[in-house]
């Protein structure tokens, strides 16, 4: 009797058990779509296909767990040869047209929140600063707007601010103003802010695919940025522990008659 990651292994009775073992604990990790609504939602974390393909050779438990309309993962075109040293040990030559044309994508979402706080102060989000020759905002503010957030389809590169966000400084004499309650009133004493923003830390560019304003329970401003990143880059894995260490062009793994 085979469960729902074991029955979707095509012609398991051919397999020896172990590498059937491998494959219902390797399945679980593989990239696909998680819903219908994907492209209407904003998770913290959201690893998804933009092209996912559904099996060439399926299995009845496919067809009772509608696993071909909600697939994962991609029919890969392999050759086994060998091409000059990249493919030494378990290493892998990809094709770089085929991650231009949009193979193997995936998301990811950024939070951020601005806070109201007791002493009647709160966060606040500053628009991207000029630079005073170019009259043009510096680098790391290129991709803001002018409330602050990026904007949605900008390309974001490593130390770009995303939500330029400031948080108030409270100083030992407003402390020192607390009421019974707990609660300082900031008055009309001028509050100092320091820089809170939330930057891009990747070194591979993403860009911003979606923006959402909202709030929390807390009732707290909430944003939320969806993220569009090329998962797939030079060394990194691919199928488990098989790592990438080439991209070759059309032109270099071009197909011949006689390969």
């Amino acid at each position: 009797l085979l469960g729902v990651c074991a029955g979707l292994i095509p012609y398991p009775h051919h397999n020896q058990s172990p590498r059937n073992t491998y494959q219902c604990a390797m399945g679980k990790q593989a990239m696909g779509t998680i819903g219908y609504n994907q492209q209407k939602r904003i998770d913290s974390l959201m690893y998804l296909l933009v092209y996912p393909q559904r099996p060439l050779v399926k299995s009845k438990t496919i067809e009772f767990c509608n696993f071909e309309k909600l697939p994962a993962g991609q029919n890969a075109i392999i050759a086994v040869m060998s091409y000059s040293g990249y493919d030494i040990e378990d290493a892998l030559v990809l094709n770089k047209a085929s991650l231009d044309r949009g193979s193997l994508i995936r998301f990811i979402s950024l939070l951020g929140t601005a806070k109201k706080y007791p002493n009647q102060t709160f966060d606040r989000l500053m628009g991207p600063t000029i630079e005073s020759t170019t009259r043009k905002p510096i680098y790391k503010h290129q991709v803001l707007d002018q409330e602050g957030i990026v904007f949605a389809g900008a390309r974001i590169r490593s130390k770009q601010v995303m939500i330029n966000k400031h948080m108030p400084i409270v100083s030992l004499e407003a402390s020192a103003v607390a009421q019974s309650s707990g609660v300082v009133q900031a008055g009309n004493r001028n509050v100092e802010y320091k820089d809170v923003s939330v930057a891009y830390r990747n070194p591979i560019p993403s860009y911003a695919e979606r923006v959402l304003l909202t709030y929390n329970e807390d009732d707290a401003h909430l944003i939320k940025v969806l993220l569009r990143q090329t998962r797939l880059i030079l060394y990194y894995s691919f199928i488990f522990r098989v790592l990438c260490s080439f991209f070759g062009f059309d032109e270099q793994l071009r197909v011949r008659k006689n390969v």
